[in-house]
């Protein structure tokens, strides 16, 4: 929760922090407003943290059922099979060893789930910016969110990308630059900047939702296939004295599980989008401010200079004068 709650401080410095500069023609936030929509923007960050934990959970479970599974393979293996006659070609040391081959496959299904929410899928080159999407939920490393990431990108490109970003807005026109201005409170170069980088987090989340519930898409493919294995079969249908399922017995769950796995996958994708579309308000928000207040510093030079002109000019009167 430690996380989720620097989220909390993230968003509530964006609502809180909006700087008004009516004064230099730039547009004024609403905070009051804003402050309104701080409680849906709380409960869409802890959509994204459940979201997040729910798929990692199930993840969890689907990997303990496997190895249970293989638990169950492991102790027919420790059978002597060796001083017990087969009778024709018949022999189940050969279903013992398709068995170890099936449900590691599956394992090694099930982790790369697993690592495509915990492998970087955002980097920038040259650089040590990099986000996985447990990074992007506030679940991996300590102090990174989809904040922060849209922070990084954009810092990054604007010391990057400076050519590509005067070609892009080498032909809008006055009109539509005065628009940008009027709407988000910034130059169209930044604007292009905060666009671009709100594309690159949203690709990099698409195409590694799209690996994820690919994987686990193959993996339900994988345990149908395995569950023809007859080892495989009886350590998820095996019963005790009791009528009860054995340890090795919890595979029965794991289709179902696989079935919510892909579900949760893709509310997880819903969340990101929403958090991704925060961090774009909380970008433009800041942009709008640092430009306000370059424009406040340069009008302030401006009167400087004409307070220190127009005093020269009268001390050098006075000394013709004299």
């Amino acid at each position: 929760m430690k996380k989720v709650r620097t989220l909390f401080v993230a968003v509530a410095i964006f609502a809180l922090g909006i700087y008004s500069a009516e004064s230099q023609g730039y547009p004024v936030f609403d905070n009051a407003n804003l402050m309104q929509n701080l409680s849906s923007w709380m409960t869409s960050i802890d959509t994204l943290y459940a979201n997040y934990d729910m798929v990692m959970n199930t993840i969890t479970q689907i990997e303990n059922q496997y190895r249970s599974i293989q638990q169950a393979v492991e102790r027919a293996k420790s059978i002597d099979w060796d001083n017990i006659r087969f009778d024709g070609d018949f022999d189940i040391r050969n279903d013992i060893r398709d068995a170890n081959r099936r449900v590691n496959r599956l394992l090694t299904q099930a982790r790369t789930v697993r690592n495509a929410l915990t492998t970087n899928v955002i980097r920038a080159p040259g650089s040590n910016i990099s986000y996985s999407l447990a990074d992007l939920c506030g679940m991996g490393d300590e102090n990174k969110d989809v904040f922060t990431a849209a922070a990084d990108l954009c810092g990054y490109m604007s010391d990057n990308m400076k050519s590509a970003a005067d070609a892009a807005v080498k032909g809008v026109t006055a009109e539509q630059g005065m628009a940008i201005m009027a709407k988000y409170g910034i130059s169209p170069r930044n604007f292009w900047f905060a666009v671009q980088t709100e594309n690159q987090v949203k690709t990099a989340i698409e195409n590694a939702i799209a690996f994820a519930e690919e994987s686990a898409q193959q993996m339900e493919v994988e345990e149908e296939d395995a569950k023809t294995n007859a080892i495989v079969s009886a350590a998820m249908e095996t019963l005790d004295s009791d009528g009860n399922p054995t340890e090795g017995a919890v595979g029965q769950a794991s289709m179902m599980l696989l079935r919510n796995l892909s579900g949760q996958l893709s509310d997880l994708k819903i969340a990101l989008r929403q958090a991704v579309g925060l961090s774009s308000k909380k970008m433009l928000a800041d942009m709008s401010k640092e430009e306000a207040k370059a424009a406040s510093k340069v009008e302030r030079e401006k009167i400087s200079e004409s307070v220190s002109s127009d005093y020269g000019a009268r001390f050098s009167a006075g000394m013709e004068m004299n």
